[in-house]
């Protein structure tokens, strides 16, 4: 059945392309990242059954499944609102600074993470770039969610109306 289908691909799909996804993510952004979407895409018609020209974007909303460049916003989203929220652990907050850090005046603004200055094309495709520059395009609603799992559910729910 299919929804046994779809937890032995959250079980050994999902978790392996979720495993590093902020490190590699960002990087395999940039590249070309279609070898892993069309097995994803095939993983989730062998979910529903269906044939291999089945247009697979429906099929990621019936399940309630992100596509590869949905999860790797997501995890960067997640990171930076724990970041907006200094929940991070010590390293990890101080590698992005707000604008709070180069003033002490409170504006509309003292709270934006700052994307670093970058250029070579390496730094331009990590997730300390692609981060900052991802959170500064996100809805201010879906920034100050109250917490992390309404954060990940407004996301979610975003997402899939684009679909």
């Amino acid at each position: 059945p299919s929804d046994q289908k779809k937890t032995v691909y959250m079980s050994f799909v999902n978790s392996h392309i979720l495993y590093g996804i902020l490190l590699w993510g960002t990087m395999a952004l940039t590249g070309d990242v279609s070898k892993l979407s069309r097995q994803q895409n095939k993983a989730m018609r062998a979910i529903d059954n269906k044939k291999r020209n089945f247009p697979a974007n429906p099929l990621y909303k019936k399940y309630n499944i992100l596509k590869l460049e949905d999860l790797i916003s997501l995890e960067l989203g997640k990171l930076m609102y724990g970041h907006s929220q200094n929940a991070l652990p010590l390293p990890l907050q101080s590698l992005f600074q707000t604008n709070a850090y180069f003033h002490n005046y409170f504006t509309r603004g003292n709270t934006y993470t700052i994307v670093p200055k970058h250029q070579s094309s390496i730094m331009s495709s990590s997730f300390l770039v692609k981060g900052p520059s991802l959170w500064q395009s996100m809805s201010y609603d879906l920034k100050r969610a109250p917490s992390i799992k309404s954060f990940i559910k407004r996301f979610k729910d975003l997402t899939f109306s684009k679909y």
